[in-house]
């Protein structure tokens, strides 16, 4: 994960807070960010158990933008900034007016997205701009 964690700490060290969505469920995604050493930057998770083969992408998209929107039902921010590898991510973000970053990596490096996002990036330094 490049730079992931220089990433997450830098967020935490300003004072703001690092928030996950996924498609995964809430156990195995715990796992995983106990396996890959990141547990410790999440301040929460919203994790959706949603790797159903039979799902629609719009079915995703929008699970993500309403559990997003829940979460964010109760709290305040002054800024939302919305960081994804896929499609359903800048949906989300989108949903919430949040300013949206699409994460190009070696897995989704050839995907052609339906929807604009605010910035498109490779190096996940390059959100740290928001700051």
């Amino acid at each position: 994960m490049n730079f992931a964690s220089e990433v997450l700490g830098t967020i935490k060290v300003k004072g703001h807070i690092n928030i996950l969505l996924s498609n995964t469920g809430p156990s195995l995604i715990r796992f995983f960010t106990k396996f890959v050493e990141l547990d410790d930057y999440f301040d929460d998770y919203l994790a959706l158990d949603a790797h159903d083969a039979s799902r629609q992408i719009n079915d995703t998209q929008e699970l993500k933008a309403k559990a997003l929107s829940n979460y964010l039902k109760s709290r305040e921010f002054s800024k939302i900034v919305k960081i994804g590898d896929r499609e359903s991510d800048i949906e989300a973000g989108k949903a919430v007016g949040a300013i949206t970053y699409f994460f190009r990596n070696e897995f989704n490096k050839n995907c052609r997205l339906n929807i604009k996002p605010d910035y498109e990036i490779s190096d996940l330094r390059d959100i740290l701009r928001e700051l």
